[in-house]
């Protein structure tokens, strides 16, 4: 039988994703030449690219958590799910913070925290599988 509520965790960060970029993304009207303004590295990929990266990897994530979600009959899945929210509260606040308020610095400092909370919720993950 299909667990509802481990379904609404897998679905989860591709619809959040799609709100906060329809919201806040550069395709909302908060280019004004600003975004397209960046010096960009040379390997920076084009743009058509990274919804379709993301949408692919949103969707890996969320199906990550439908897969411990369902271990819920049978373990403590509590601090694996306060980390997954936790994570998704972290990544959707990219697209406000760096479209909309163009906080690139405070964007920064973010990335490189989560990289170092994804690596720990990863772990947590991990050991409840």
């Amino acid at each position: 039988m299909i667990n509802l509520k481990a379904l609404g965790l897998a679905v989860m960060p591709v619809g959040g994703s799609l709100l906060s970029g329809v919201f806040f993304g550069p395709a909302r009207g908060n280019r004004d030449d600003w975004y397209t303004k960046l010096k960009y590295p040379p390997y920076c990929p084009p743009n058509w690219m990274f919804p379709v990266v993301w949408t692919g990897l949103y969707a890996s994530v969320g199906y990550a958590s439908y897969r411990v979600a369902c271990l819920s009959d049978h373990v403590d899945v509590t601090r694996a799910m306060i980390a997954y929210g936790s994570s998704m509260g972290l990544l959707m606040s990219f697209s406000p913070l760096f479209f909309k308020m163009r906080r690139t610095r405070l964007v920064s400092v973010s990335v490189v925290f989560r990289i170092e909370y994804e690596t720990a919720h990863s772990i947590v993950f991990f050991s409840q599988l």
